[in-house]
């Protein structure tokens, strides 16, 4: 609504990861992450991540699904509930609230965002920073201004289960997707960088302060 506006994104919280670390974790990596506020669960979509999962979950025994994120106990028993009628309450695990975030990025090899909306998600970029394999369901506003669909990341239609369920199937069964996602992930992720945001507000100010003269 406003004539006169320019919109910035919030710069990294983490330094992406070198090609050396990223050869090193990749071979390592297993398993989904998710991250996010459980008592957020409706808005982070967690009830469709766990839906989507259950899908598969059967065809990848050796793979779960990790919930970061802290909440009240009801929310944290919801989830659990779900998980239970679903038949894979063993394969879910919430994390509850972790300060080490990065380290578990590191450690896992796919990074899912199910939100039914977000602003821009940062720990979508957080978990590209570590070069991990993202899938992202495309809601209104946030995914699709970070990843570039099939480039360094994958975008699925927004809360279509099945679909996710797909795509977290194909990750799972091409490791050489999965390399090559995360690798140009850490690469592209690198427009969010510290400098170059600020670069950015620099260019704003100077042409604002410009217009004042």
């Amino acid at each position: 609504k406003l004539k006169n506006k320019v919109v910035l994104p919030n710069p990294l919280t983490f330094e992406p990861i070198d090609n050396e670390e990223y050869e090193s974790l990749f071979y390592k990596r297993k398993n989904i992450l998710t991250c996010g506020r459980v008592s957020d669960w409706r808005i982070k979509g967690f009830d469709n991540l766990i839906r989507s999962f259950s899908i598969i979950a059967n065809k990848y025994p050796d793979w779960d699904l990790d919930i970061a994120g802290a909440g009240e106990e009801d929310d944290f028993n919801y989830i659990k509930l779900l998980a239970r009628q679903l038949g894979i309450e063993e394969r879910v695990h919430l994390l509850g609230f972790r300060k080490d975030v990065k380290e578990l990025m590191k450690s896992h090899s796919i990074y899912v965002l199910s939100s039914r909306h977000e602003g821009l998600p940062m720990s979508l970029t957080e978990a590209m920073a570590n070069g991990m394999a993202c899938v992202a369901f495309d809601c209104i506003s946030g995914p699709n201004e970070i990843i570039v669909d099939s480039i360094d990341g994958v975008l699925v239609k927004n809360q279509n289960t099945d679909k996710l369920a797909e795509s977290i199937s194909m990750l799972i069964e091409n490791k050489e997707l999965r390399y090559q996602l995360g690798h140009n992930a850490i690469v592209n992720i690198q427009r969010f960088g510290i400098k170059r945001i600020i670069d950015k507000w620099e260019t704003l100010f100077e042409e604002i302060l410009n217009k004042q003269k």
